[in-house]
């Protein structure tokens, strides 16, 4: 039986700490090889020793941990680019079975690296864009892609 080898995917390291742990924990007692891949660097709404002791807290636990340059917010094209290339080499070189993807730029690169890669994602959304009473900007923004992704997701309202 091929293990099944788990990319849990967010833009920043806080993001992994504060929301992804126990999927970390139900993934690894499952028997899936886990890896992470987020911006230790510029971690978040934690510090870099914060990020730094999570990264080597997480290796202790047997889990992979790669560094994808993802910017917050949305990026720039280059950045997100280079953080697209980064994914699918980390899915490609690990053979990455499954994605389970995080907050909204990592979920938009995390699908088009499933999509290239042919892989199979989950992505959970988390203090979603877009909602009845938010800001027009993120509506103007993130609308359209989340859109045009799902579709590409295969998903229908009929399913």
């Amino acid at each position: 039986m091929k293990e099944n080898k788990i990319l849990i995917l967010a833009t920043t390291a806080s993001m992994i700490e504060q929301f992804n742990m126990h999927n970390v924990s139900i993934l690894k007692s499952l028997g899936a090889e886990v890896h992470v891949g987020t911006n230790f660097k510029k971690p978040g709404n934690i510090t870099q020793l914060e990020s730094e002791e999570f990264k080597k807290n997480l290796e202790n636990m047997g889990v992979r941990c790669h560094q994808i340059d993802f910017l917050r917010g949305i990026g720039t094209r280059k950045e997100n680019k280079k953080a697209l290339e980064e994914t699918i080499s980390i899915i490609q070189e690990n053979q990455i079975s499954g994605i389970h993807a995080h907050s909204p730029l990592g979920g938009i690169i995390g699908r088009r690296a499933a999509h290239k890669t042919r892989t199979k994602i989950l992505y959970t959304t988390h203090g979603f864009q877009f909602f009845k009473h938010g800001p027009i900007k993120d509506w103007l923004l993130f609308f359209p892609v989340e859109f045009f992704l799902f579709s590409m997701d295969g998903c229908n309202y009929n399913d």
